[in-house]
């Protein structure tokens, strides 16, 4: 896979955040939204990520037992979960259970990058160069116009 094509899973029933998730990492990554453990088994199971993002805060299942199911289907593939808790404990299990990253709600854009960001190095894909701080078009080389 090279770094085009990075694929993220990202398994999230709140539309809102999922769309929020899928904005951040544009330009970063090709992202793919399930809302349930149910959707995710067959994805992964078809399909090659490079990554997994989950939220703890699944209204079906909590996010730590799916991570844990999912994880035996896939145990190479890592994954970031996310959660609106500042459950410490949770943390912790989420990290000793094989979490990659374990990021709190709400998410800032810039967090939630910078940890896909490392994963996918850890990966060997390189993540697209972004400049910040002005769009993309108002980049010049050597500072011509």
């Amino acid at each position: 896979m090279d770094k085009m094509t990075a694929q993220v899973l990202i398994i999230e029933d709140n539309a809102v955040l999922a769309e929020e998730i899928t904005r951040s990492l544009a330009g970063i990554c090709r992202v793919e939204v399930v809302v349930s453990e149910d959707e995710a088994k067959p994805s992964l199971q078809g399909k090659s990520y490079s990554l997994a993002i989950i939220d703890a805060d699944l209204s079906t299942h909590k996010g730590l037992e799916v991570f844990k199911r999912l994880r035996r289907l896939t145990p190479r593939l890592p994954f970031l979960m996310i959660s609106s808790t500042s459950d410490t404990a949770l943390a912790v299990a989420a990290t000793k259970a094989g979490v990659a990253d374990f990021i709190r709600k709400p998410l800032q854009a810039d967090l939630l990058q910078s940890a896909v960001k490392q994963v996918l190095a850890e990966k060997g894909i390189a993540a697209p160069l972004r400049f910040s701080g002005a769009p993309d078009s108002e980049w010049f080389i050597g500072g011509s116009t």
